[in-house]
This record gives structure tokens, sequence and C-alpha cells, in this order.
């Protein structure tokens, strides 16, 4: 998929000569369902338009619109300017942590705190020790795999595999626990309760969150919200329950800060970075393996270039990085 950032920006009626991005074809209504049920409108609204940045109606009072931006020099202006503040869309995800703030939904002094306490977790060694248990996972998953299907061919619903792989490593690597069986399902299911909710449909319809307790949906994903909750409550008593076996990781980096006060606080950022980390990952590899299954040539170069390499080293190919970059690219 193309990068596409999303402003909400109140509707503005033109002064003097300045001029504002098309909108989308159709009506408040008609966008509102196309962007429920068809998850690459977008894109081919862009087509449509000739140009990816452009405006899409929204059912709200007073009336707002979206504004998409998917050219990459526009989007990285907004992202680097000082003066801009991230949307009041982005503050629906705080309804997956039931209302509690983190570093995606918050702006100035608070963003800034959190986002150094968190960032030595990404260095250079945290990052490779990441690696090594992703891969032990996926070898894992791959044996376990082979013993039920006793080595013959199989079908698998990737993204949904490696999602479960990628759930597994950062767990283990950012807050060094272990999580069940039934703690992945249970997670994976109740994320998706909530992010519809939340994350999509109060987008889509702002006045949604008025009418909530006459909703069974909504009561629903709200319940799903304190599940979720539970489990982050679960991983930090767990956390306090034994020594730390490595220093600086992400869980450590939150529960020992004052850029997060309160127990709710530490959920909702726990929670926040197995999000982002699983699924960003999660489907980017699912889309690459796609790729390759449909290209066996490349397929066959990959594994030739990785094979002189040790899996330490395997960030060092070319070919790889190619396979990745076009992935990206495509998807």
């Amino acid at each position: 998929l193309s990068i596409v950032g999303v402003l909400l920006i109140r509707k503005h009626k033109r002064h003097g000569k300045k001029k504002y991005p098309p909108y989308a074809p159709g009506g408040i209504w008609e966008n509102t369902n196309l962007r429920l049920t068809r998850p690459y409108w977008m894109l081919d609204v862009a087509r449509t338009l000739q140009t990816s940045l452009f405006q899409i109606h929204l059912p709200a009072i007073p009336p707002k619109s979206l504004i998409a931006v998917g050219e990459t020099i526009a989007f990285r202006a907004l992202l680097t300017d000082p003066l801009t503040r991230k949307p009041d869309m982005y503050m629906m995800f705080r309804g997956i942590y039931g209302g509690a703030p983190s570093m995606f939904t918050t702006d100035g002094p608070q963003w800034h705190a959190k986002r150094k306490t968190i960032a030595p977790a990404f260095s250079s060694n945290h990052i490779r020790r990441m690696t090594r248990v992703a891969m032990e996972k996926t070898e894992e998953w791959i044996w376990r795999q082979r013993a039920l299907t006793k080595g013959e061919s199989f079908d698998f619903d990737v993204s949904e595999e490696i999602s479960r792989v990628v759930l597994l490593a950062l767990s283990k690597t950012a807050f060094e626990y272990e999580m069940s069986d039934e703690e992945k399902d249970s997670f994976g299911h109740e994320m998706k309760l909530a992010l519809t909710e939340f994350a999509l449909k109060d987008a889509v319809y702002p006045l949604r969150g008025l009418l909530g307790r006459f909703i069974p949906k909504r009561r629903r994903a709200q319940a799903a919200s304190r599940k979720l909750m539970l489990l982050a409550t679960k991983i930090m008593n767990a956390y306090r329950n034994k020594e730390p076996s490595n220093k600086g990781t992400i869980l450590q980096l939150i529960m020992e800060s004052e850029a997060f006060p309160t127990e709710e606080e530490k959920a909702a950022q726990l929670l926040e970075m197995l999000l982002a980390g699983q699924d960003t990952t999660a489907y980017s590899i699912a889309f690459i393996l796609i790729e390759l299954a449909r290209s066996p040539n490349e397929q066959t170069k990959l594994r030739e270039s990785l094979s002189g390499l040790s899996p330490d080293n395997w960030t060092s190919s070319k070919c790889l990085q190619r396979v990745v970059k076009e992935g990206m690219r495509l998807h």
C-alpha cells in the first residue's frame, strides 16, 4: 500500500487566492460507505483525480473533511514542521486503551518525553536481539508445522501465521513475557474489535461515541478494551515479580520512567507498542512472502544470497534489501 497520511481539519471556504485540494467523487454517505468496505478506495480516488492529495467528506456537525496526503514530499513536510499538531482522529485510538494517553495520541512536551524515554529500546543491540528471537520463533513454527503435516505440503494464511510469530517475538523481546496460545488468540481478536470500533468507525461516524451506550457493537468494543488493558496489566505484574534479564527493554523503560506516571498510561503505551510493532511488521513480511511465492526465480536468488551469510549478517545482503524495498513499494 502507498503511504497515506491523514489529517482531520475543519472544512473551510476559500479565502482570497488560497486553494484547497479537490474532493473525492461522491457524497458524504457514499464516501463513508466506501471507506468502510473498500480498503483500496483511497488509491482508486488518487488515480481518478490524478493526485494523491484530496479531501473526503465526513458526516459531522459542524462540517469537516478528511485530507488524504499520499505525496511523500508533502507528507514529510507536514511531519517535520514544528507547528504540525496531530489530528483529532489520532485521539480516537485512546478508546482502545480505555481513554489513557499514549505517545501516539499526545502532542507537545508530553509526546517528546514519551518518545525520548522509549527511543533507547531501538538501539542496534536490541534490534539484533529482536531479530534473533524472531528467527527462533519462525524456526519453531516451521518445525511444528512439519510435525503436524508429517513433512507434506500444506496451505496456510500467511498474514495470520506471521502475525502470531511477530507477536510472540515482540512480547518476548520487548516485554520479556511469554504469551500463551490463549493470550495470543485473545489479543488478536479483542484488538480487531477495538480497532474497528474506535479507530475506524469513530473516524467515519463522528457522532457514534455519543450514542455508544445504545449500540451493542460499541459496548462489545469497550469490553475488548478492558480485556486488552487487563493483559497489559498482567505483563506489567510479571515484570515486577521477576528480575529483568535484559536492560533497556521497552517495558523496563516504560515502567521506570516518569513520562508514564500512572498505571493506565503504562498499560496504554505497552498496548500501543504491541499494536504498532505487530501489524506493521507482520503484514509487510506477509506481503513480501506472497510476492516471493509468485516469483520463484527471485526466491532462488534470495536463498542463494542468504546461504552465503550468517543470519546475523543477512541485513547486509543487497538481494534481501532489494526484495524488501520492492515488497514495500508494491504494498
